[in-house]
């Protein structure tokens, strides 16, 4: 019988990985994120969101394979995306790439995308830290601690750098859940024009 912590460890991604490894990834995400409040405001539609996040996140992983990494656990129960510290700016030839890539996935969209993302690059705060970009559990697999074991790899990751975490996130029951990890709230905000509601959170 498979040892439980064994199973239960995580695996750092920091480069490209297998195509069967990105594509679960992505399923994780996509499915973790389908009710996220900020991406149920950018595409309110249900099927449409269900069909488009895949892309998105295949999009969004690769990019932080390219300037950050991944941590999961083994069968993909949990998956998370990260920026390394100093690297969660684009480049102006990587802001325009980004751009047009949302506006091939997004459409008609891509202006509540634009809004969104402004909003949370003018709460980044400056200094060195580690940036969680996205962190999302199997629906099935939620409420099992996955989270949580993630969250840990990840503050051990970043303890070992003697360096802060930042994150947002747009879901009110995740604000608990860092608190308990030693996160505090920095900022909160809501995204102009009926927008979602942000929270920043930093750990100590």
């Amino acid at each position: 019988m498979e040892n439980m912590s064994e199973s239960r460890k995580i695996i750092l991604h920091a480069a490209d990985p297998s195509p069967a490894a990105l594509a679960a990834i992505v399923n994780t995400l996509a499915m973790a994120f389908q009710d996220d409040p900020a991406f149920a405001w950018i595409l309110p539609d249900p099927e449409i969101r269900r069909a488009r996040l895949p892309k998105i996140f295949r999009f969004l992983a690769c990019e932080d394979f390219a300037s950050g990494s991944v941590l999961h656990s083994p069968d993909m129960e949990v998956a998370t995306l990260w920026r390394a510290p100093g690297r969660h700016k684009e480049t102006p030839l990587g802001a325009l790439r980004t751009q047009l890539t949302y506006l091939s996935l997004l459409r008609s969209a891509t202006r509540r995308g634009d809004a969104v993302g402004k909003s949370m690059a003018a709460h980044h705060p400056a200094g060195r830290h580690h940036y969680l970009r996205f962190a999302g559990v199997e629906p099935q697999m939620q409420g099992k601690g996955w989270g949580g074991i993630a969250i840990k790899a990840g503050i051990d990751r970043a303890e070992a750098d003697g360096l802060p975490i930042y994150l947002e996130t747009a879901t009110q029951s995740n604000v608990g859940l860092y608190r308990r990890f030693g996160f505090d709230v920095t900022a909160e905000w809501d995204v102009p024009n009926g927008g979602p509601h942000f929270w920043a959170m930093m750990s100590g």
